[in-house]
């Protein structure tokens, strides 16, 4: 009997302190500044300089973030070639905050030309056969030649 009620006391304070936690959502919506929906930006909750949560907008340009805090926080909304955003969010004992639509600007900065370079080496060898690459070695490129 002790046994039994030991255990429904322990199963009762699990309950209690699973729906004591406060759940909070962080909702948005991420646009450019034509008013067409961002995919796959990224939207962070940072705390103190540190990454608390974050989300990734979906094809509509929405996101959620769900995690168990309260107080302040800066939400960061960042995507490849636009302008990161940060937001001031207050996230009180309610739990849900929407910051609404977010706009992000292209940014001013662009990519200069990239080149892609790779190099062939010259002998491979696996367990079965060595194989030299001619065109790799101008040497032997001449001598298969002759």
């Amino acid at each position: 009997m002790k046994k039994t009620l030991l255990i429904f006391t322990i199963l009762l304070l699990t309950e209690i302190s699973i729906f004591g936690q406060v759940v909070a959502t962080i909702k948005g919506l991420v646009k450019t500044e034509t008013q067409d929906p961002i995919s796959y930006a990224s939207a962070t909750l940072i705390s103190e300089g540190k990454v608390t949560s974050g989300a990734v907008t979906d094809t509509k340009g929405q996101f959620q973030i769900k995690g168990n805090f309260t107080g302040n926080y800066q939400l960061r909304i960042a995507f490849v070639g636009f302008e990161t955003t940060l937001k001031d969010v207050v996230i009180g004992e309610t739990g849900t905050v929407d910051i609404g639509t977010v706009i992000l600007t292209k940014s001013k900065t662009s990519l200069s030309e990239v080149t892609v370079a790779g190099d062939v080496p010259d002998k491979t060898v696996s367990i079965e056969k060595t194989s030299i690459n001619p065109t790799a070695n101008a040497t032997m490129a001449r001598l298969s030649l002759m």
